[in-house]
């Protein structure tokens, strides 16, 4: 989202640059609280309950929060980012830094920690942007690719913690796998 995001309201939208930089700099300082709060109720309700959650959370909020990007009101611009990158990005950071080393047994926990995240990079936010613009170019503008295109990875996100175990609590040195 961030990575896309600010090239499609500047280029896309033609707002001026300084909207999505702005909307990312209030953005990040509002995930101070988003952050903390997400993982508190990680360890409150467990990994599994939030990552469902959240998941559908992000499902509600997408076609509104891109609908006030794309509108080009600069407040609603502001919220639209907000909102969608708080609950759709970094709610799911703050589960993610928690989760995975609690997937992973002891003896290969760092290997498949940085496996699972490199890989998850170059699938969102390396090809992803780049698919992002493409489909968005070819489609003249339409904000529908950027929708489908977080509906693919929230859904992913959705399923995948369905089928994942509880891991909140784990004995990190247990040199099993929770998986």
């Amino acid at each position: 989202i961030q990575t896309y995001l600010i090239s499609y309201i500047t280029v896309v939208l033609l707002l001026d640059r300084s909207i999505g930089v702005n909307a990312v700099i209030v953005s990040s300082l509002v995930a101070f609280i988003t952050v903390p709060l997400s993982g508190w109720l990680g360890d409150r309700f467990g990994r599994k309950r939030m990552y469902m959650v959240w998941s559908i959370v992000a499902l509600i909020v997408i076609v509104p929060t891109i609908l006030m990007i794309s509108s080009k009101d600069t407040v609603q611009v502001f919220v639209g980012y907000v909102v969608l990158h708080n609950l759709a990005v970094m709610s799911f950071a703050s589960l993610e830094n928690l989760t995975l080393p609690e997937l992973f047994g002891s003896r290969n926990r760092y290997t498949f920690t940085a496996m699972a995240r490199e890989i998850a990079a170059i699938v969102a936010t390396g090809a992803g942007p780049v698919i992002a613009a493409a489909w968005v170019s070819a489609v003249t503008g339409s904000f529908i690719p950027i929708i489908i295109m977080l509906f693919i990875f929230t859904l992913s996100a959705l399923v995948a913690s369905i089928w994942m175990p509880e891991v909140a609590g784990r004995d990190l040195t247990d040199p099993r796998d929770a998986i």
